[in-house]
């Protein structure tokens, strides 16, 4: 791996490879073509293919050891030059049996968004 995944400041520099080039410039689509479970979101291709974890689907963080969260969306440029989302970006799920048990301090989205990683790629026609 190119970076430590228990580090940050590690995740942070490797990511600081992505501004100025398109995912194709960094991730390896033969990989991609071959593994027929992909369901080729935006995010599962930063994180499989760039940042090479698997996070799933759990409540904790997808960078565990260092207690990163990574959150990927696209946006597209308006008319008039501005950007925006092209789709809204969700934080956690609810787990509404749960919910009732949590407290705000120590609630499961607080623990998970500790350290947040922001990804936006400009989604290009």
């Amino acid at each position: 791996m190119e970076y430590d995944a228990s580090s940050a400041q590690s995740i942070l520099e490797y990511s600081k490879k992505l501004p100025g080039h398109s995912l194709d410039e960094l991730i390896d689509f033969t990989e991609l073509a071959e593994n027929l479970k992909n369901k080729g979101n935006l995010g599962t291709l930063v994180e499989e293919y760039f940042f090479k974890i698997h996070p799933g689907n759990e409540q904790a963080p997808d960078f565990k050891k260092a207690g990163v969260e990574l959150k990927t969306t696209g946006v597209i440029r308006k008319s008039n030059g501005s950007y925006k989302a092209k789709e809204r970006l969700v934080l956690s799920m609810i787990d509404y049996l749960g919910l009732v048990n949590e407290s705000w301090e120590d609630n499961s989205l607080m623990k998970k968004m500790q350290t947040n990683a922001d990804t936006f790629l400009h989604l290009r026609p």
